[in-house]
């Protein structure tokens, strides 16, 4: 095992902060934004608005798989920054999306039939447009991530952001229904294409090495068929929904997992992209590896796991509050998904592992797992138990795949189920003191008759001055090593 010296190992925990400090702030600004925009936007719209446009999207995320084949994946891998590789993807990737594109028209009358939605094939028509919009974005964003210089990359998804709110509270307001949601959408996709490119120095040149590509699909196919099964993993429960209990239901689904995995999508994905590279630069040093992803291990638990006790507690109040009484149907499913951010930050921080040390296997594997739960059970469960028993599956299936990541990557690591509890120990205690003080006052509340917006703000306040305090108790030093790991 190869020792990397101190000078090497302070660049790179430099070059690692300073991008976790764009990533994770343009995260939190880009989830703020998008936050406010659907509470507005499900006061304005119903759920069967956000149904067909989730149902949409399963279809799009599905054809989208096909407009890369994990070339982009393969880029970021490479040790070098060689420009003939950049524009070997750059030669694949958009012709891919134009494809994609057309398939896809062609099929929308079928789909829309098998999907059992009239109003389907209108939308998948203009929503399909972000298959040639992003493919176009593709290459150049993949670069920004590769040179982690992730500023850059910050102030396109904020302006793309921006653009989408604007967009789709404007039309959402002056009556456009659904067609608020997808106009917005394509808003975003394009602002996002003009800001990359305008932050990106590498223009493409007409050159393709074949032998680069063979190369990058050997590493790309990996990863292009764990986005497959990722793809069915998360989306396959929404086909089940949308096709055997409607469109609202949908809609009220998709609201629920969305909040339940909030913290993940602001936090897990984002910072997945850091380590990803990070990793790839630490792959001949195992001993430098272990201790940086333990340590970001705890850093993301002690923000998620009390994120997804709350929502276990106090999602009742959040939604009736925040949503009003339209979405009341969502609260036990958001209930029964309340941990799945915390399933998702360790399974997409070990896949950075797996695809840092050129093991994309093992993310393939997990993927089956959680696939196969599915294709066996989801169905029968749906229909048994309709959307209550698909969310338990969902999290059952998660869990199977957590434990089977967490074994895998402790093999690869060489640490100790001992040694991971050390680094989720201020978690674990302090949730479960403020779980104690959440469970108190929202009681002592109710004897009261307050309404759910007093029980919600007030018992929100109340568990996380607890959990704060309690975190402060069990590792003073754990405010320095959250503003540490962002790059504060």
């Amino acid at each position: 095992m190869s020792k990397e010296t101190p000078a090497a190992n302070s660049k790179l925990s430099g070059q690692v902060g300073r991008a976790a400090k764009w990533n994770v702030s343009a995260s939190i600004c880009v989830r703020v934004l998008g936050f406010l925009t659907t509470i507005i936007l499900a006061r304005i719209l119903g759920p069967e608005e956000f149904g067909l446009f989730a149902l949409a999207f399963v279809v799009i995320d599905g054809f989208g798989l096909f407009k890369s084949l994990g070339f982009e994946s393969a880029l970021v891998q490479r040790k070098d920054d060689n420009p003939v590789a950049a524009d070997t993807a750059f030669f694949i990737i958009p012709l891919m999306g134009l494809v994609m594109y057309l398939v896809l028209v062609l099929a929308t009358p079928y789909l829309a039939k098998g999907l059992d939605s009239a109003d389907l094939a209108d939308v998948l028509k203009y929503l399909g447009l972000i298959f040639i919009v992003n493919t176009l974005t593709r290459v150049p964003y993949s670069l920004l991530e590769k040179r982690m210089q992730f500023g850059k990359r910050a102030i396109a998804d904020i302006i793309a952001q921006l653009f989408y709110s604007a967009v789709a509270l404007t039309m959402g307001i002056m009556g456009f229904g659904v067609w608020s949601l997808v106009w917005g959408y394509l808003s975003m996709s394009l602002s996002k294409l003009v800001a990359t490119w305008y932050m990106v120095d590498w223009r493409p040149k007409f050159r393709f090495d074949l032998h680069m590509a063979i190369d990058m699909f050997h590493f790309g196919k990996y990863m292009f068929l764990g986005s497959v099964l990722y793809f069915l993993s998360s989306n396959f429960d929404r086909i089940v929904v949308g096709r055997e209990l409607g469109v609202g239901i949908l809609g009220v689904y998709a609201i629920a997992y969305n909040f339940a995995d909030l913290i993940n999508a602001l936090l897990g994905y984002k910072v997945s992209e850091i380590l990803f590279p990070a990793f790839s630069k630490l792959q001949d040093n195992l001993y430098n590896l272990k201790s940086a992803y333990l340590r970001v291990v705890k850093v993301l638990l002690i923000i998620v796991f009390p994120y997804s006790m709350g929502l276990l507690f106090l999602g009742g109040e959040f939604l009736q509050t925040i949503f009003g009484e339209k979405w009341i149907q969502a609260i036990p499913v958001l209930q029964i998904l309340s941990g799945i951010s915390v399933m998702h930050i360790f399974i997409v921080s070990t896949k950075s592992v797996f695809n840092g040390l050129k093991r994309p296997r093992l993310a393939l594997v997990t993927g089956i797992i959680r696939v196969s739960l599915y294709c066996l059970f989801i169905i029968p469960v749906g229909k048994a138990y309709g959307v209550k028993g698909v969310a338990c599956m969902v999290v059952v299936s998660g869990m199977l795949a957590t434990a089977f990541c967490m074994y895998k990557v402790s093999r690869m690591l060489s640490f100790t189920a001992r040694e991971l509890y050390d680094h989720l120990k201020p978690s674990i205690f302090a949730t479960s003191y403020m779980v104690v003080a959440i469970c108190a006052g929202k009681y002592l509340l109710e004897q009261v008759h307050a309404g759910h917006p007093v029980i919600f703000v007030s018992c929100t306040i109340l568990g996380v001055a607890v959990y704060g305090f309690a975190v402060y108790k069990k590792d003073r030093d754990i405010i320095y090593k959250v503003k540490s790991m962002v790059g504060m």
